[in-house]
């Protein structure tokens, strides 16, 4: 669940791509309609939840684990991905983080569209941090369980340059972006490998004023699959 890029394309439009790092026995297998096609998610084949999901309402939602600082990987008591799900049953992601019960939860990350706003909300295991963004400004995250400062900066750099090369980036063109992006360095690049743990899929998200499109690609068994919803 380790590296998320954030494009706006223009006031209601934007890109939004994450590479998921985990063991490849835990790759999805495509993607997942909720009941009622109100929110469409690839499933996590042992916890059953997600690490990003479309809603018909116009909300995305990405979870990265850590929060601030690089930690030992400790698996949670409670599922972050089941948290996912819980976090599109409510209506605002303030109540959300008001009311959620995040004690037994290890740290993360999440970056949540709705109602036209671009929000980061981080859990470090002790306290909880919500902050607005500039949804007209693009971002970048990365894992802080995979990756220390010094890489994410190194990340952050040559996301800019991607972004100074490219005025006016396609989808396309971010996805060339999280599939090549690097210096040749494996543990480290955004596609990277580390043995157990490699990037296992991307999950291009592409939303205008009239749908959210997401296409998820299996990067382990080479499938490749689509869904669309229509903004309500």
């Amino acid at each position: 669940m380790c590296t998320l890029t954030y494009i706006p394309t223009s006031k209601d439009s934007f890109i939004w791509t994450q590479n998921r790092d985990e063991s490849p026995l835990r790759t999805a297998k495509g993607l997942v309609h909720a009941p009622n096609d109100t929110w469409i998610y690839p499933k996590e084949p042992q916890s059953g939840g997600t690490w990003i999901s479309i809603a018909a309402s116009g909300r995305v939602v990405s979870l990265l684990n850590g929060a601030f600082e690089q930690n030992k990987y400790v698996p949670s008591v409670k599922s972050r991905g089941i948290m996912v799900l819980d976090f599109l049953s409510y209506t605002f992601l303030a109540d959300f983080a008001k009311e959620y019960d995040f004690k037994e939860m290890e740290p993360f990350t999440m970056v949540i569209y709705e109602h036209d706003s671009l929000w980061e909300f981080r859990w470090d295991k002790t306290k909880k941090h919500l902050k607005e963004l500039n949804a007209s400004k693009p971002y970048i995250w990365s894992s802080s369980t995979m990756y220390p400062q010094p890489i994410k900066d190194l990340r952050r750099a040559w996301f800019s340059d991607y972004l100074k090369e490219h005025t006016k980036p396609t989808r396309s063109d971010t996805l060339d972006f999280h599939r090549h992006a690097g210096t040749g360095d494996i543990r480290n690049d955004l596609l990277m490998d580390r043995g157990i743990v490699k990037t296992v899929s991307i999950t291009s998200i592409e939303k205008n004023n009239l749908d959210l499109d997401m296409t998820y690609y299996d990067l382990i068994n080479g499938g490749i699959s689509q869904e669309k919803l229509l903004l309500k």
